[in-house]
């Protein structure tokens, strides 16, 4: 009998996926470390989907409504939501020119401040990074989908 293979979509793991929630009242989470500091949030809290951003064998830690990461059960999520947004290179082009804007922004409000300590020069930091990556994402994109003939 041959192995089973590696890419079973059960065993896949749940980073960087979307749920939508059971229809429970209150979802029991823990803000910090997993089994500390329990605290039941109503499902309202983390809206109609919600994005993994890490797990254990038994819980994820998926982001709220307020952009904050908690801890909860995996019982709790329900269904896969499947993105079909980025099937279109044009969307991809979008999201990029946003990234884009948002960088050059950054980069306007680290000129603005005042030179008086480091978070100014992280942020310089991120702007650059973020308008790099941007840029790779850009070219990628044009791969596909040349602006220019």
């Amino acid at each position: 009998m041959p192995a089973k293979p590696l890419n079973d979509p059960r065993y896949k793991p749940f980073i960087g996926r979307m749920f939508s929630l059971r229809k429970h009242k209150v979802i029991p989470g823990y803000p910090h470390v997993p089994d500390r500091e329990r605290t039941e949030y109503p499902r309202e809290h983390f809206g109609e989907i919600v994005l993994v951003l890490d797990e254990t064998n038994t819980r994820v830690r998926v982001c709220d409504q307020e952009g904050s990461a908690i801890w909860i059960p995996k019982f709790f999520l329900h269904k896969e939501i499947k993105n079909g947004e980025f099937k279109d290179v044009d969307a991809l082009s979008e999201c990029v020119q946003e990234l884009l804007s948002v960088a050059e922004d950054m980069k306007e409000c680290t000129k603005k401040a005042d030179n008086t300590g480091t978070p100014q020069e992280a942020v310089a930091l991120y702007a650059e990074e973020l308008e790099r990556i941007a840029n790779f994402l850009r070219q990628y994109a044009d791969t596909f989908n040349p602006t220019t003939k």
